[in-house]
């Protein structure tokens, strides 16, 4: 847990269930709220608190409201939003009053380029990302059970974004797509060696093995993703050019031809990309 998520759990703890729907909305509530709007104004967001107030000054009509069930979700929101917005609305302590989508859309085209001061303090303050920590967040966050994933993940399994070469292409042929222009912009070569740092459920790997005729060494800290990666390579017959390691990618050793991390920046930690190899391009 980053420092944002130790804030806002102490700050919890200070709080009881007073603080749901129903509760007295105090002057520090509307303080803090207000910052809050401010932030998601620009979007044209409306916040209404659980005694239906809100501050909302913007010149055009909200496109939607975000209505906050509780001190503890209000909260959340000034410290951590891009965490909290999801984690609230799942538990149903925030409600989106309109159309989901264009709401979503609106904030997160508002979002700030630059981080703020107190993003800063929370990356500068949270605990690297090391090995250990690295293999607890895999776990926690990919080890759910492949069934999950696959009741709305494309065939392939594939968790990054697509790309629509034409706009009518479907997901899955957009999927497809990705990991064909991740291969162009690796120039692979037949008998090329390949290394993949963080390999998901092996899409990718295995599409450069098939396709280009190169070996992979896939590294992932995944059980549940390198079971279902190793099985579909069998089935595939590809095991002899693709090897799944069950091992950060941090600890790869020895010469290769090239190197793919497809995605995994934002989960590796801002202190370990200067680390990266130069040779290394994150598409």
């Amino acid at each position: 847990m980053g420092v944002g998520g130790e804030l806002t759990q102490a700050a919890d703890n200070a709080l009881d269930d007073s603080a749901r729907v129903g509760a007295r909305v105090h002057a520090a509530d509307r303080w803090l709220a207000a910052r809050v709007q401010r932030m998601i104004e620009p979007a044209a967001v409306r916040l209404e608190l659980w005694d239906s107030s809100s501050t909302y000054a913007g010149s055009r009509e909200p496109i939607g409201d975000l209505l906050v069930g509780d001190r503890r979700t209000l909260l959340g929101l000034a410290l951590n939003p891009d965490l909290w917005f999801g984690e609230s609305y799942m538990m149903g302590r925030l409600e989106v009053r309109g159309s989901l989508e264009p709401v979503v859309e609106a904030l997160t085209a508002n979002s700030p380029l630059r981080p703020s001061w107190l993003q800063r303090l929370r990356m500068t303050l949270s605990r690297g990302n090391s090995l250990s920590h690295a293999r607890h967040n895999v776990h926690h966050h990919y080890d759910l059970g492949n069934p999950f994933y696959q009741l709305w993940l494309d065939r392939e399994l594939v968790y990054t974004c697509a790309y629509f070469e034409d706009p009518e292409m479907s997901l899955e042929d957009a999927q497809v797509a990705k990991l064909d222009l991740v291969c162009r912009k690796l120039r692979l070569r037949p008998g090329e060696t390949v290394v993949e740092a963080g390999c998901g459920w092996g899409a990718l790997a295995i599409h450069m093995a098939r396709n280009y005729g190169v070996s992979v060494k896939a590294f992932n800290v995944s059980h549940e993703q390198l079971a279902y990666a190793r099985a579909r390579a069998a089935r595939e017959g590809l095991s002899d050019r693709v090897v799944f390691i069950d091992d950060d990618y941090r600890n790869v050793s020895g010469e290769f031809d090239a190197l793919s991390q497809l995605g995994c920046s934002s989960m590796s930690g801002r202190s370990t990309i200067p680390a990266s190899p130069t040779y290394c391009v994150d598409v």
